[in-house]
């Protein structure tokens, strides 16, 4: 009986056992499908998240396009009147440009010489600060066949006295067939290829030989001009224009009277009777890339108008121009430019009774060449050399037509499109200055405001 019971508890012992393991691994079975599906409810979350957050951003960049569309924004440099209204369409009032020009520096020469040395109206002619320019241009679109252009410059001349004036105003025609385009206004002649306007130099002061030339202020007044670009296969490009030949930008023609005397022939009052008392330019400009890093551009410019030392007399100016580029492919600012202009002028001066003085024809001629020299898109350095010389006897030049020579060097350095800080050394020798050499050092510093469009020059 006791085996029975032994047996039978131990088979009872077996059969729980079993029930037990049994048990234990439904229960792991449980826990294992419990973690599975925790495991894809977070899974689920998480995907539920990403999922907000994706619709989150998708709405604040549906929101920001809005804006774009909606709200002009500005960059540095924008026309500061033209906004963009809507997908295509733009709103142009006027497109506006302050650009100013302000240096100082000193000189060996003493202030009066200083103003023979210097004959730029830009030109910085007093030893400390000098406001070579501040300048208001704007442009726009009168219609899609015309635009207008507009110059306005003060300046702080050598007498401290405020000068504001209306450089340039007119009108240039867009589609013109066969090439023409029509030019009127208030503009400066465009003989050359030394752009007039002082902010897009590479020194600090105007060439010698225009200064003589052309005066301080540049050779411009009102009349026309009419361009055509010739089918030729490089770009040749012929200009002709008629301007008044009268008052204080048209040095070497009909220049005010009473306001100088041309090597002891005075300057009289001569009136416009007929179209021959204009001045009259003729211009041929011919650009070829030999290759796709080089640039050549040879040009030829003629001027012919009445003068004002009498009724019938003329002047006549001849200019040749060479101008050379090279720019890698790289465009990392790196370039060399070469731009060298040789003018000649024939002055026919009257009889002049007063000062005893013979008909004569004064025969004045200079040049001016120079290289730059781009280092990186931040750095330039520069050099030029000029002679300027008239073709009397040294005894009997005045300044105006003496013997003159001058060396430059500067170095420009631009942290940005719109600022420039350049320093320039001038070494002059003038017939009038005796044996002497003076020696000039300028500082500039040069801003932009708004954006302003390539001068047609």
């Amino acid at each position: 009986m006791k085996y029975i019971v032994l047996i039978a508890f131990v088979v009872s012992f077996v059969v729980a056992q079993e029930n037990v393991e049994q048990q234990m691994k439904e229960m792991l079975k449980r826990i294992e499908k419990l973690e599975q599906d925790n495991k894809e409810l977070k899974t689920q979350v998480r995907h539920q998240e990403i999922k907000d957050d994706i619709e989150d951003e998708v709405d604040d960049l549906l929101g920001d396009i809005e804006n774009v569309e909606s709200t002009p924004t500005r960059q540095p440099g924008d026309p500061l009147f033209s906004f963009q209204i809507g997908q295509g369409t733009s709103l142009q009032l006027v497109d506006l440009s302050f650009i100013g020009l302000l240096s100082v520096g000193s000189s060996t020469a003493d202030e009066d010489e200083l103003l023979f040395l210097q004959g730029g109206a830009h030109d910085p002619r007093r030893r400390g600060f000098t406001l070579q320019q501040f300048e208001i241009h704007g442009e726009a679109a009168i219609d899609p066949y015309v635009r207008a252009f507009f110059t306005y410059v003060m300046l702080i001349d050598e007498e401290g006295e405020t000068v504001l004036e209306l450089e340039e105003a007119y009108f240039v025609t867009q589609m013109l067939p066969y090439g023409l385009q029509f030019k009127a206004g208030q503009f400066f002649t465009e003989f050359g290829k030394l752009t007039p306007h002082p902010h897009d130099w590479a020194f600090v002061d105007q060439p010698v030989i225009y200064s003589r030339f052309f005066g301080g202020d540049g050779l411009r007044n009102p009349g026309a001009s009419l361009s055509w670009n010739a089918p030729l296969p490089w770009y040749s490009e012929v200009i002709v224009s008629a301007q008044n030949a009268f008052g204080e930008t048209a040095t070497s023609f009909l220049f005010e009277e009473g306001e100088q005397v041309v090597d002891g022939h005075d300057l009289v009052e001569r009136d416009v009777e007929s179209l021959k008392d204009l001045i009259y330019m003729l211009s041929w400009k011919n650009v070829f890339m030999p290759s796709e890093i080089l640039t050549l551009e040879l040009g030829y410019s003629f001027l012919i108008g009445p003068n004002g030392t009498g009724d019938d007399t003329t002047t006549i100016i001849h200019g040749l121009q060479f101008y050379a580029k090279w720019k890698p492919r790289d465009n990392k600012g790196r370039y060399v430019t070469w731009h060298t202009e040789f003018l000649l002028r024939n002055y026919e001066a009257d009889a002049d009774p007063n000062n005893a003085n013979d008909n004569e024809v004064l025969n004045d001629w200079g040049f001016f060449t120079q290289v730059i020299v781009g280092l990186n898109r931040f750095w330039n350095v520069a050099g030029r050399y000029e002679y300027a010389v008239g073709d009397k006897g040294e005894a009997d030049r005045t300044e105006f037509r003496d013997e003159r020579h001058r060396l430059s060097a500067s170095a420009t350095y631009y942290p940005s499109e719109f600022f420039s800080i350049r320093l320039q050394y001038n070494l002059d020798k003038a017939q009038f200055l005796g044996d002497s050499f003076e020696h000039s050092v300028w500082l500039q510093f040069g801003f932009l405001v708004g954006t302003h469009g390539a001068h047609k020059y």
